[in-house]
């Protein structure tokens, strides 16, 4: 999530992501590399910059403490909600590796030219001082295969043999539901909103469906399709209802992704990510949505 962007390395304060029919439309991420050999000696090299309030961020928190990688890989989170400057860093949320301020000062050190978006998550390189990748789906990958030899957990979240049916459920739930979610809140007609509301809402009936004999949405073991799902599901009642006009029903009452839901939750790594004051601050805050940016003090757990 970004509410500004950088321009050939200036920081512009304005931004969109709509055609002309007020449909939202995301912009891509621009660093896709990945890494292809971890030894002992990198351990400290990587940093992760993220937020606890962005889902794309969470899918990576989660699977880095799923994989217990914090004496590996550093963690570093940004304040919050982002201010008009983009994401930041303060006194309680610093940048214990180069002191920054912002986190726009991390993109240019990687490309002081750098155009696009200033986003959450980042995998930096603190050696060659680069961007390694800040596209999440990539990230929870690259964790989960370079990093997994570190892991003092040993979870394999993308077994070999099920790695393309992973992959597809991972896009196909992106567009079905989490940034559907997007694209309902962020709708700039009344006519692309109820397109975008009712199909989101067919696709998590089908969900309730699928998710009727089952605890995992792929076989029989937790993997990075449900990592990468359960973001938006746990922001749904909590922010998504609110903020994003998700309101035909609330995501408690779905039973079955309710119990779907809180059984992921019950894992004590994946509910150590779930911060509940971080996401209200950030989705309440978004300018434009709500202006008072008056936070509401329910619900406590998104149910």
């Amino acid at each position: 999530m970004s509410f500004g962007m950088l321009v050939d390395g200036k920081w512009n304060s304005h931004w969109t992501e709509h055609d002309s029919n007020g449909n939202f439309l995301r912009m891509n991420t621009k660093f896709s590399n990945t890494i292809n050999y971890i030894t002992e000696n990198d351990r400290g090299r990587y940093y992760l910059y993220v937020s606890y309030g962005c889902p794309w961020a969470h899918r990576v928190i989660m699977v880095y403490e799923l994989l217990k990688l914090d004496q590996f890989v550093k963690l570093i989170i940004v304040e919050p909600h982002i201010s008009d400057d983009g994401w930041y860093f303060t006194g309680e949320y610093p940048d214990i590796r180069y002191h920054m301020h912002y986190l726009r000062e991390l993109y240019l050190r990687s490309d002081n030219q750098y155009t696009g978006r200033v986003t959450v998550p980042v995998l930096w390189d603190s050696r060659d001082e680069v961007i390694v990748n800040n596209e999440s789906s990539d990230i929870i990958k690259i964790l989960n295969s370079q990093f997994n030899e570190f892991s003092t957990s040993h979870i394999d979240l993308f077994p070999v043999g099920d790695y393309a049916a992973i992959n597809n459920q991972i896009t196909y739930y992106y567009h079905a539901i989490n940034n559907a979610c997007y694209r309902t809140g962020f709708a700039k007609s009344q006519h692309v909103y109820e397109l975008e509301v009712r199909s989101l809402f067919i696709e998590l009936e089908a969900l309730d469906c699928k998710l009727s004999d089952r605890e995992y949405l792929l076989n029989d073991q937790l993997s990075g399709v449900d990592i990468s799902l359960l973001p938006a599901l746990l922001r749904f009642d909590i922010a998504y209802y609110g903020v994003f006009k998700c309101n035909l029903k609330m995501l408690k009452d779905f039973r079955n992704i309710e119990r779907y839901k809180n059984r992921l939750l019950e894992n004590p790594a994946i509910m150590k990510t779930f911060n509940v004051g971080h996401i209200k601050s950030l989705y309440y805050k978004i300018p434009g949505l709500n202006p008072n940016a008056i936070i509401p003090s329910g619900p406590s757990d998104g149910g």
